[in-house]
């Protein structure tokens, strides 16, 4: 997945967060908010209709976007950390930073995109003018008032489900982080191991694609029912099950941290990543996991992230584009 693809992902959940929640925290640089104008009279008879803009605070106040892209791509936080100052180094300009599609931060000052401005304001910028009659009562004028607060309860419900709308840009990410193509290295054809840094999002695209579809518990009968015996299998294959460095398909224990050697949709590939693993360093002792409708090769796991990053950095020069899967 190209850098840009990615920028436009982050820029359509910064949008949708503004649009939603009305207030994102970009760490490191402050928060934008969306903040709320009150009708005000342009002229003696006219009155500009409320509207709503974006405003930028130095201090870290909202839903920070580092968390946000983790829930979106469903990765853990040094992948999202990693997501963020890629997308943020490629907005970034001198003394300024512009998020395509929903505007610009020039000095403090927040200036609206065009195309965001008409979202978060409907009802537009135009004055609404009002005629007094000379005598009795005012119908214009009450017409004109009646038209204003028709609109404010026109983007007061927008707003509301707007709100509703907002997780659409998780989604959004989520789908184009899906789409990238793997990049194996050493592995078999259908291997969807990801490749090393700088190409961050390719490991949460895999591992939101399989994710999705792998079991939520790893206790639960269907998981207990798609763990099946590696050494028959090897053995149908003429394969001794020895060889493979393991006898049956695990079931991830919630909340600890796989070393992810290769993800592959067939047990002969799952036989051939075991071997050459276990050629290429005898020491390793590779372990079969159910991953949805395909099987995970972890020569590692533990219950924190540092200790699997450890572990891919010792072991980088034999067995590049190592990732972590953190079990649910």
């Amino acid at each position: 997945m190209s850098n840009s693809r990615m920028v436009d992902a982050v820029n359509r959940l910064v949008g949708n967060l503004l649009a939603g929640t009305g207030e994102v925290t970009l760490p490191g640089v402050g928060s934008l908010y969306v903040e709320r104008h009150a009708a005000r009279r342009a002229a003696k008879n006219s009155i500009v209709p409320p509207c709503r803009a974006v405003a930028y605070r130095s201090e870290e106040r909202g839903v920070s976007l580092v968390d946000e892209i983790a829930r979106a791509a469903r990765v853990d936080a040094d992948k999202s950390q990693e997501i963020y100052r890629t997308w943020l180094l490629r907005v970034s300009g001198e003394n300024r930073l512009t998020i395509e599609g929903v505007g610009e931060l020039r000095h403090k000052t927040f200036v609206l995109d065009a195309a965001f401005d008409a979202q978060l304001n409907p009802q537009g910028h135009k004055p609404v003018r009002l005629r007094r009659a000379r005598r009795g009562f005012d119908f214009v004028l009450w017409l004109g008032v009646a038209a204003i607060l028709f609109v404010a309860g026109f983007v007061g419900y927008w707003w509301q489900t707007e709100g509703r709308r907002s997780m659409e840009g998780v989604e959004r990410v989520a789908s184009v982080v899906a789409a990238t193509d793997p990049t194996p290295g050493g592995l078999p054809a259908d291997s969807v191991a990801a490749p090393a840094a700088p190409e961050v999002l390719a490991n949460a695209a895999e591992t939101n694609a399989a994710a999705q579809s792998a079991p939520a518990d790893p206790g639960s009968a269907s998981a207990a029912s798609a763990s099946v015996s590696v050494s028959a299998a090897a053995t149908a294959d003429g394969r001794d099950a020895a060889s493979t460095g393991d006898d049956a398909v695990r079931a991830f224990a919630s909340g600890r941290r796989y070393v992810v050697l290769g993800v592959f949709s067939s047990e002969d590939n799952v036989f051939r990543a075991v071997r050459q693993a276990r050629a290429t360093d005898p020491s390793l002792r590779p372990g079969v996991y159910r991953f949805g409708e395909k099987f995970l090769v972890s020569p590692f796991d533990a219950p924190d992230a540092e200790s699997c990053t450890q572990f891919i950095r010792a072991h980088a020069d034999n067995f590049p584009g190592m990732w972590t899967y953190a079990a649910r």
